[in-house]
């Protein structure tokens, strides 16, 4: 593993434990640092992960009510993904969770809303099973979108659809 990956992978994972305890703008500084790190290995620059920390430095700034901030960031990673792997893998769709949140945040639902429902066909396209918490977290995302047009039935048989998808573990749909 090359020098750059190993300091991005240390940066990375002292920026989720920050996260996890709440301390956004710490983490936000180790993401910028693995995101520069990766970005100057001609290797890594090109490797998916670099997309899935500037989603992960798109949610911190999320976390810190900076929305049009966090949309440029994941809209960045999701064009770095579309470019590396195309519409149809599934870790583009999970560069989109990030950017759907973003895009409800600012209440610019009838986007959320289709890039949800691109997500939720490309999980499905691909075979993810019904109890993936990627797939229904994009499912959660569709329904929040519909909540917020009023369009209840709709939303209602979304978060139906979710709750049949996470029987068979419910420890995660708890969760």
């Amino acid at each position: 593993m090359a020098i750059a990956a190993v300091t991005a992978s240390v940066a990375e994972a002292r920026a989720g434990l920050l996260m996890a305890r709440g301390r956004f703008a710490e983490a936000e500084t180790l993401y910028r640092e693995a995101i520069q790190t990766l970005a100057a290995d001609a290797e890594w620059s090109q490797h998916p992960w670099l997309d899935y920390v500037v989603t992960r430095l798109a949610d911190t700034l999320l976390r810190q009510g900076r929305v049009l901030e966090a949309e440029s960031e994941a809209r960045a990673a999701l064009l770095d993904a579309l470019r590396k792997r195309g519409r149809d893998a599934p870790q583009t769709a999970n560069n989109l969770l990030v950017l759907i949140h973003a895009l409800l945040e600012q209440g610019r639902l009838a986007e959320a809303e289709a890039l949800a429902r691109a997500a939720i066909e490309v999980y499905l396209k691909a075979g993810v099973a019904s109890d993936s918490l990627l797939l229904n977290m994009a499912r959660t995302w569709l329904g929040a979108a519909l909540v917020a047009q009023e369009r209840w039935p709709e939303a209602v048989a979304e978060y139906e659809t979710i709750q049949a998808g996470m029987r068979g573990d419910p420890g995660a749909y708890q969760r």
